[in-house]
């Protein structure tokens, strides 16, 4: 309990320390007003009896000045919103022409697909063309060379067939001459 009325004292001392800080710096704030508002009273006081020892006329010349000044000011300010305005025209056209250029740059690039592809496709069938070429071709190579071998095969048969009968013969002979005498040779 006492411990707890303790913490209660340093906060309280806590509150205290900063309500007075804040009233500090509102009394602080209330005196720079203050002292701006008596400047500036203190100033529209110079000023207007600065311009009551002046004449009339110095007066109204005076008045005239100023009054130029702020219609200068103001054609000065109108002619820069007419500039602004046309700026922001310009930035909108400029714009509008980044978004059609956009625009066609993509249409650009499609038709740059499109022709790409189309040339991919004109490539691939191009290459199974040849490719069709060359089996037909090959095959007709192959044809001829397979004739060519069957007919060499049937020239090497029908050679192979001859020898054969001469060998035949020539055994024949061989054997008629063996059985004909030991003593006789073939060239007798």
């Amino acid at each position: 309990e006492e411990r707890t009325l303790f913490q209660l004292d340093e906060a309280i001392e806590a509150l205290d320390a900063a309500i007075e800080y804040k009233n500090e710096a509102i009394t602080c704030r209330q005196r720079v007003l203050r002292a701006s508002a008596s400047l500036l009273s203190q100033c529209e006081m110079n000023l207007m009896a600065k311009l009551s020892y002046l004449s009339s006329s110095e007066t109204r010349a005076l008045l005239c000045k100023y009054f130029d000044k702020v219609v200068t000011l103001r054609e000065e300010q109108h002619q820069q919103q007419i500039a602004f305005s046309e700026l922001e025209m310009q930035l909108e056209e400029q714009q509008r022409l980044v978004y059609w250029l956009e625009v066609a740059l993509e249409r650009q690039r499609l038709e740059m697909d499109r022709q790409l592809t189309l040339q991919q496709k004109e490539h691939e069938q191009s290459v199974q063309l040849l490719l069709q070429q060359s089996r037909d071709h090959l095959g007709e190579g192959l044809a001829d060379s397979k004739r060519h071998y069957e007919s060499r095969i049937q020239a090497l048969e029908k050679e192979l067939g001859r020898h054969m009968w001469l060998n035949q013969e020539l055994k024949q002979k061989l054997g008629s001459w063996s059985a004909a005498g030991p003593s006789r040779g073939p060239g007798a």
